[in-house]
């Protein structure tokens, strides 16, 4: 199974399983995550699996919205992305634009592999200084 991960606005986050065979998601999730996406990816993440019948040793490639969306919503997906890439030795891929997903799926069906996957922030960061 390929996965599918996306948060491309502060209130809404994506999951998809999807058989490498099949043009449609086997199960997709999307939730409102309102700025708690770093409390809530990893739990979304195993109820989708477990809808599917499936483990994190299923899965057979990950593909990540590229951005440009929040910085960090782009560091946690791509952060867990990468994370899970490297400990279970699976491809990732990231792609940007309406069609990311589908980008996503035909890099990983013709064996692409980026290594570490990089956001598109869209802009440099907006850091300001904490106010005493």
């Amino acid at each position: 199974m390929h996965l599918l991960i996306a948060a491309n606005d502060k209130r809404h986050a994506e999951l998809g399983l999807f058989d490498p065979a099949d043009v449609r998601p086997a199960y997709r999730k999307v939730w409102a995550c309102d700025r708690q996406l770093s409390q809530t990816l990893l739990i979304n993440l195993k109820e989708l699996l477990a809808a599917g019948g499936a483990g994190f040793k299923d899965l057979s490639g990950i593909g990540v919205f590229k951005g440009p969306a929040g910085f960090t919503d782009l560091r946690i997906t791509h952060t867990v992305a990468n994370t899970l890439a490297y400990g279970l030795g699976l491809p990732v891929v990231n792609a940007s634009g309406p069609d990311w997903r589908q980008i996503c799926r035909r890099r990983l069906a013709i064996g692409e592999n980026d290594g570490i996957v990089k956001p598109d922030y869209g802009r440099p960061p907006t850091v300001t200084t904490r106010k005493k």
